[in-house]
């Protein structure tokens, strides 16, 4: 995928499903405001609104990542990716002292998975420090995301995220591994870098 092409499907995206998200949601208000509408119908329309809402959301992180891939090292646009994300925590991040350049559509599924990953830790972990490790060597790029929260970091859809990036990872012969650990939460992505390499 070629920044080209990532643009323009962030276009579509915005375009397309985005705003008839907003149409969908706009025509159920109408329906809720209805006074003929009954109280019954009103309860499960706003069930199906909130839904909406939630995928109308998605949609546009989905669009706001796809403006983030570059070529830069990857290191970087991670540091930057917790930057945006984690504002309350504070986040420490260690790296080989070499760049890691991928693909740009490896850039971008790795880049899903670690934001996911903090967006988690924000959304549910209540966690105050956050600790980035990545390391390779010739075979594997590997990165760690460690959380100090006292709650396991999967968000509110049967942990639809992580489980979304283990099919990432899976799509580049790669495992993601997480679970809940003495002081926190622990995620593990180990990807071969002869699939990821430009």
């Amino acid at each position: 995928m070629t920044q080209t092409e990532t643009n323009r499907l962030a276009q579509e995206l915005h375009d397309g499903i985005a705003q008839d998200l907003v149409g969908f949601g706009y025509a159920l208000d109408l329906v809720i405001s209805n006074s003929s509408t009954s109280i019954v119908t009103r309860s499960e329309i706003r069930k199906i609104r909130l839904g909406i809402s939630d995928l109308l959301e998605r949609t546009r992180l989905e669009i706001h990542d796809l403006h983030q891939i570059d070529d830069s090292d990857l290191l970087i646009q991670i540091q930057n990716s917790a930057a945006e994300i984690c504002i309350n925590q504070d986040v420490e991040c260690e790296a080989p002292p070499t760049p890691v350049l991928l693909s740009p559509e490896s850039t971008y599924q790795v880049l899903k998975i670690v934001r996911e990953a903090l967006r988690n830790i924000v959304r549910h972990a209540g966690a105050t420090h956050v600790k980035i490790s990545i390391s390779t060597n010739e075979n594997m790029l590997k990165i760690s995301i460690h959380d100090n929260g006292s709650k396991i970091a999967v968000d509110s859809q049967d942990s639809f995220g992580l489980v979304g990036a283990t099919k990432r990872a899976a799509g580049m012969n790669g495992t993601v591994e997480f679970g809940p650990t003495s002081d926190g939460f622990e995620l593990h992505l180990a990807i071969p870098l002869s699939v990821t390499l430009a």
